[in-house]
């Protein structure tokens, strides 16, 4: 047990817990100064709500993120990435910044498979961040492969979780189209 503590306390997890603290800062900043209201109008979310995420057809990986964003209005942002932060497609509003939301989720990716691999909990399924303005969620699509999604503070986690289900079903069938 001692030797799980000495891993937690190694310097690469120093220089994580670093990044993580210094990204996290600079996302509250950044979020909270390009705050925008949320409008939404009667038509645009019966349109929403008569949006069936299955009957969409996705001829790319951006078009399949787009539509994570048709479930639910408080969906704000969505990206894959793989394991060293490089964005490989990505649905971003205009106030996430694409690299520093990259690089959250590479750390936060990190971390999470520590902390996971030091309570011998199996393998990670998901990260969720809760704050006051909004939402981070995190969840492995394949070995090498993250989805990263940005929400305001209303989604529901199971509206999340919906979101991951369902890109991950539309991403398997996409990468079989690619074969």
């Amino acid at each position: 047990q001692s030797s799980q503590v000495q891993n937690i306390q190694s310097p690469k997890r120093e220089e994580i817990s670093s990044a993580m603290t210094n990204a996290m800062q600079a996302l509250t900043k950044n979020l909270s100064s390009k705050k925008k209201p949320m409008r939404t109008s009667p038509e645009s979310l019966k349109t929403q709500q008569e949006i069936k995420y299955e009957e969409i057809s996705s001829n790319n990986l951006d078009e399949i993120l787009r539509n994570i964003s048709r479930l639910d209005k408080n969906i704000e942002a969505s990206a894959i990435i793989n394991p060293d932060g490089e964005i490989l497609s990505s649905a971003l509003s205009g106030r996430v910044n694409d690299s520093l939301f990259a690089s959250i989720g590479k750390t936060l990716s990190y971390i999470g498979n520590d902390i996971v691999n030091a309570l011998n909990t199996g393998a990670l399924k998901s990260v969720t961040i809760n704050g006051s303005h909004g939402k981070f969620s995190l969840a492995p699509i394949v070995s090498d492969v993250l989805l990263l999604i940005l929400s305001g503070p209303r989604a529901k986690a199971g509206i999340i979780h919906l979101a991951v289900s369902l890109f991950k079903k539309k991403f398997k069938s996409y990468t079989e189209k690619k074969k």
